[in-house]
């Protein structure tokens, strides 16, 4: 999970605003990841080793077991974070292009890092704040996790039923 949810948040901010810049801009959405990553998790579940390894007192494995719906979901969640919530690129990185295209200012690489970094998380920020409002009541559904949600369900059950069938 953590290495699927990090190359497809590294991968999707990375292309989303290499795209960002063309005329028509391309956004490539979480859902694309949502897709591609079930079966490379299965195919990672089956390939990676499933040796101990032994960490002090801890004992560890590469492979944890079969991949499974809460995995895809947190890949999801990496992904939907890379895509900077389905608009393509973090909004504030329009500002250093701002400064550098229109302005003819220079900016540093380390200050429009920590502009662009302080934007996005004030707003993870802010989400974290009104929690209570935005995300606690259950009654309120998203349009675009309808979708997510039915992907999942779908994936899952039609492995659940091709692995059954493999066992009869």
């Amino acid at each position: 999970m953590w290495f699927l949810g990090l190359i497809s948040c590294a991968l999707l901010s990375f292309l989303n605003q290499f795209f960002a810049y063309r005329t028509e801009p391309l956004v490539i959405s979480q859902i694309t990841v949502q897709v591609a990553t079930l079966p490379i998790g299965h195919f990672m579940a089956k390939i990676i080793p499933k040796t101990k390894f032994k960490l002090g007192s801890k004992e560890f494995s590469l492979n944890p077991g079969p991949f499974n719906i809460k995995e895809h979901v947190l890949i999801s969640i990496f992904a939907n974070a890379g895509t900077a919530f389905n608009n393509g690129s973090a909004y504030a990185v329009g500002i250093v292009t701002i400064i550098k295209a229109f302005y003819r200012r220079e900016i540093s690489f380390v200050a429009g890092w920590i502009l662009i970094v302080t934007t996005q998380v004030l707003g993870y920020g802010w989400a974290g704040l009104l929690r209570k409002y935005v995300v606690e009541p259950a009654h309120m559904w998203w349009p675009s996790t309808l979708v997510q949600v039915s992907i999942f369900r779908y994936a899952f059950l039609a492995s659940r039923n091709k692995f059954v069938e493999m066992l009869l």
